[in-house]
């Protein structure tokens, strides 16, 4: 596998679609903004849109500002984690700085699905099911993360125990909501990791049938492997 696709590509296949979707559909307009959480979103999709690293950085204050108030703010907690899981993959960020920022980002997003607080104002955050999914997805997303890290890093047994961790997330998922494109979308980045090359095609033939798309050397590795 490439090392350019280790975290730029699996990182920010999902980030980019949630930031999307809550930014859009969650918080509506400036104006209608009810705490620091909703300005930490506005600025992580800001961040998606040009990869401006200060947006970045904007995020993570708002975030923290928000959990300060609230340390059970479900959506602080999750842009928190996804904030992590995008600086894990950071250029200047060195081997002992990705894991810690993975573990945070898994440390993060465990908390958010089981946060049931309200934020300071009153806004009701308690996670539905739909939200529950998503933030299961980026937490598969950030042990995909793992199992590429530790695969790079010669430690195979860490990277195969991040990657059933991912599995289980995912084949819970599948078994409630079978068309699930993302969740088939990572099952199939997960089942490459873990060498199990005719899953990993199948689950990119699902996911692509269901809407998911998937690059152009992402799947030219998979033929490559099913070939090799």
């Amino acid at each position: 596998m490439k090392k350019s696709l280790l975290f730029g590509f699996f990182f920010s296949v999902l980030t980019a679609f949630l930031c999307s979707l809550l930014c859009t559909s969650c918080f509506g307009t400036p104006k209608e903004r009810r705490n620091e959480a909703e300005t930490g979103w506005d600025s992580l999709y800001a961040f998606k849109k040009d990869r401006d690293v200060s947006k970045l950085s904007e995020a993570r204050r708002s975030f923290s500002a928000a959990l300060n108030e609230n340390s059970e703010n479900r959506l602080a907690l999750w842009g928190m984690g996804i904030v992590k899981t995008e600086e894990a993959q950071l250029e200047s960020k060195s081997p002992e700085d990705v894991e810690q920022s993975l573990k945070h980002a898994e440390r993060y997003l465990k908390a958010a699905l089981t946060a049931d607080s309200l934020s300071p104002d009153g806004f009701d955050q308690a996670a539905t099911e739909k939200d529950k999914k998503q933030i299961e997805l980026d937490l598969s997303n950030v042990f995909i993360g793992f199992g590429a890290f530790y695969q790079q890093t010669g430690k195979t047994d860490l990277s195969q125990k991040a990657l059933k961790e991912s599995s289980a997330i995912l084949e819970k998922l599948l078994s409630s909501d079978p068309d699930n494109a993302n969740a088939c979308q990572m099952m199939s980045f997960t089942a490459f990791y873990q060498q199990k090359y005719e899953q990993a095609k199948a689950y990119c033939e699902k996911a692509e049938a269901l809407g998911a798309s998937f690059s152009p050397a992402y799947k030219a590795d998979l033929e490559k492997a099913l070939n090799h």
